[in-house]
């Protein structure tokens, strides 16, 4: 089990959703990651970030659809857009993608 420090992990929440505008869309899917991974339901935070991941869902590559697509999923955080988009996003590049992605994206949507 990890150490939450709650008072850190409110100060980075608040400075990424200050800077979403301005990060690429791998810090993006890290952040949604890393927040998965800590089990930290930020509803706020994600909303930001999947604002910013459907203003950029054409930049996104294999890795990172699968990568947001597994947080959001691991964190029971439905957000119908956001899934619609990574779907329509991955379709087209899935024979291309690694096992990995595949399988990541797999879950996450069932």
């Amino acid at each position: 089990m990890a150490f939450i420090h709650h008072p850190l992990i409110d100060s980075l929440s608040a400075s990424v959703q200050n800077s979403l505008a301005e990060i690429d869309v791998q810090d993006i899917a890290q952040t949604a990651w890393a927040f998965a991974k800590l089990a930290m339901r930020d509803c706020p935070l994600l909303d930001s970030i999947s604002s910013s991941a459907l203003r950029l869902r054409s930049a996104f590559e294999s890795r990172q659809l699968a990568s947001l697509a597994w947080s959001f999923s691991t964190l029971e955080f439905h957000d119908k857009p956001l899934l619609a988009a990574i779907a329509a996003a991955a379709i087209p590049s899935i024979p291309q993608w690694l096992p990995q992605a595949m399988a990541n994206t797999a879950w996450a949507f069932s």
